[in-house]
């Protein structure tokens, strides 16, 4: 009878874990929430952090530790992204989030603000602040492969990428191109949202002292980009503001494989995105494969 139970509960989680799924995480300042949506289907599945969130202003994710990590005004806070619940401050900043992120190569985090961008290690200690030339709006900061720091600054006629050594802050190089959100794809390869009053488009960088261009893709669906996130087989999404309704804001998926933009959708909750996340379950067979070893285990245990 024990092995009957077991058996069923092994056939069970194979069926449930070989159906895929995803779950987007959207960070909104003004409804100051986490939008939690099934963003294959456009389902809305409800939301977290009411009446504690200020102006978020970007979500990155744990997966590992079903832990979402949110920037909002003046700190950085952890929450269970499955239950919604607070699990604690990691870090205090100064002032509203223009745009959080996490470095592949350690761990820390980069938090944009209007006074520069903060690099918080993955304890919740402050690194170094970062500073770039002029007056212009800080848009993102980014610890690349190759060994430098990034801090973008633009606005709609006007942008600074700097790079600069990350222990100290110094400039090694700076160049006018517009840098809103890097997101790493690999090696030294990231995918660079831009937003412009004039165009939106996905650009593929490779970082080697600056930016080094190899591949754009317009886009049309929404008037500015916030934040994007892949899902499953390297479908990218993007949160920002609809052109269609400018008052609300919207998700669009992207297919940089097929070079296709969707239709923006969402807008029946999302008021101001500011960033995205996508939880990701493990790709289809992957549960069969965990099953079919513990009916193996199970079947040895019976022999002995």
């Amino acid at each position: 009878m024990r092995a009957f139970v077991l058996c069923s509960f092994v056939v069970a989680f194979a069926s449930s874990a070989v159906a895929s799924f995803e779950m987007a995480l959207i960070s909104d300042r003004t409804a100051n929430v986490i939008h939690r949506m099934d963003p294959e289907s456009g389902a809305y599945l409800g939301s977290f952090g009411q009446n504690f969130l200020s102006s978020p202003g970007g979500v990155v994710l744990d997966q590992a530790n079903n832990t979402l990590f949110v920037a909002d005004t003046n700190r950085i806070t952890k929450w269970n992204y499955n239950t919604g619940s607070y699990l604690g401050t990691l870090s205090t900043v100064s002032g509203a989030v223009i745009s959080f992120s996490r470095n592949d190569i350690d761990g820390s985090f980069n938090v944009t603000t209007n006074f520069g961008v903060r690099r918080i290690s993955a304890s919740g200690a402050l690194i170094r602040t970062y500073t770039a030339a002029g007056t212009l709006p800080y848009k993102c900061g980014l610890l690349a492969n190759d060994g430098n720091y990034y801090v973008s600054r633009n606005d709609s006629s006007s942008r600074l990428l700097e790079w600069q050594i990350p222990g100290t802050g110094a400039l090694v190089g700076s160049i006018a191109w517009f840098a809103d959100r890097y997101i790493p794809l690999g090696g030294n390869r990231y995918l660079n949202l831009i937003s412009t009053s004039a165009v939106n488009v996905f650009e593929t960088d490779t970082l080697n002292t600056g930016p080094n261009f190899t591949d754009q893709l317009n886009v049309t669906a929404q008037q500015t980009m916030a934040g994007g996130a892949f899902g499953h087989n390297g479908i990218l999404y993007t949160v920002g503001k609809s052109i269609a309704n400018p008052a609300l804001g919207s998700i669009q998926k992207v297919d940089l494989v097929g070079r296709s933009v969707g239709t923006a959708y969402g807008t029946g909750f999302l008021q101001d995105p500011t960033g995205i996340a996508v939880v990701v379950a493990p790709e289809p067979g992957s549960g069969a494969v965990l099953a079919l070893g513990a009916i193996v285990l199970l079947r040895r245990r019976k022999r002995g």
